[in-house]
């Protein structure tokens, strides 16, 4: 077997820069199964609606910085970054901890109402028509006229007849109702609002990225490490691995 002692000089000197993209691999693939084992875990325990938005907020890999989350050894960045997405009135991040479900505006949540109009099956979507944005809840007067005076009254009205009330027997929080008809009775409950609602702690993302990451980062890295080995010795050694 012919040895090139100057390729081998070379391979020592290029040693660091080798063993600097072996991390940086190592890193990277094992952040790419940690982003896989977090959108399974959404799925085991969540009926999806909309799987594209959900799942790609469910493990972004992102960097501190807002940049990419990825490892480079070029850039000297020897570490990877999953988080779980942050975008308004999404909920994944608070399941992780538990904790009351905080609305947007104002103490109450308004809720598709299970087998009502705006979600008729737990699986089913909200129709674009019906979603609370469509509705346009907006202050609106209603004028009478008794006798020789004109009365108003505010209330919340909406587009397809809906309307709020702020407090009924059943409904102590109140909703957004829709009258389908004529009479007192023709109406029927489109949101319920909530208060307080309890999210539990379903979801372990944290937890999920140590049971990874202790189990495939140490053999990605020897991985990479016998692989750029390899790859130096066939350059410097003539027949080597026949």
């Amino acid at each position: 077997m012919e040895v090139r002692s100057a390729g081998v000089l070379q391979g020592l000197r290029k040693g660091e820069t080798k063993a600097r993209f072996a991390i940086a691999n190592a890193l990277n693939g094992t952040i790419r199964s940690v982003q896989r084992a977090e959108k399974a875990e959404v799925l085991a325990h969540f009926t999806v609606r909309k799987s594209e938005f959900l799942l790609r907020q469910a493990a972004v890999i992102k960097g501190a910085g807002g940049g990419s989350g990825f490892a480079s050894a070029a850039g000297g960045r020897f570490e990877a970054r999953a988080a779980v997405g942050q975008r308004p009135r999404l909920l994944l991040a608070q399941f992780e901890r538990g904790g009351a479900r905080r609305p947007v505006k104002g103490r109450r949540a308004a809720v598709p109402l299970i087998g009502g109009p705006a979600r008729p099956s737990f699986r089913s979507e909200v129709p674009a028509s019906l979603t609370y944005r469509a509705l346009r809840i907006r202050r609106a007067t209603s004028v009478r006229l008794k006798g020789d005076r004109v009365r108003g009254k505010a209330r919340l009205r909406g587009a397809q007849r809906t309307f709020v009330l702020e407090h009924t027997a059943r409904q102590p929080e109140g909703g957004v109702y829709q009258r389908t008809g004529s009479g007192r009775a023709a109406v029927r409950l489109v949101y319920p609002f909530v208060a307080g609602e309890q999210l539990p702690r379903r979801l372990h993302f944290i937890r999920t990225a140590h049971r990874v990451a202790v189990a495939e980062m140490p053999a990605r890295l020897r991985a990479e490490v016998r692989a750029s080995f390899r790859h130096a010795a066939l350059r410097v050694y003539r027949g080597f691995g026949r």
